[in-house]
């Protein structure tokens, strides 16, 4: 499981045994990291010249696939750095 979601479910009250139900908690982390990256997505927000979508997946070690990307660099192939 993903450090920062693993930290994040013990702050909230989770087990301290990392294998009880850890891929529905993790699955459950990442469905809401995604949903607001795609709502910052939505909204073409951007902070210090980079797309919160991208900053939000990275800060939680989510990859940031192709789709994530906004249009004019998916045709550039390069990662919005």
């Amino acid at each position: 499981m993903n450090e920062r979601i693993k930290e994040l479910a013990l702050q909230a009250g989770g087990s301290h045994y990392p294998d009880v139900n850890t891929a529905q908690l993790e699955k459950f982390a990442e469905l809401i990291i995604q949903d607001c990256a795609d709502l910052a997505y939505s909204y073409n927000i951007f902070g210090r010249g980079r797309a919160w979508n991208l900053i939000i997946k990275e800060h939680f070690g989510l990859p940031v696939v192709d789709a994530d990307l906004p249009p004019y660099l998916r045709d550039a192939g390069t990662k919005n750095d």
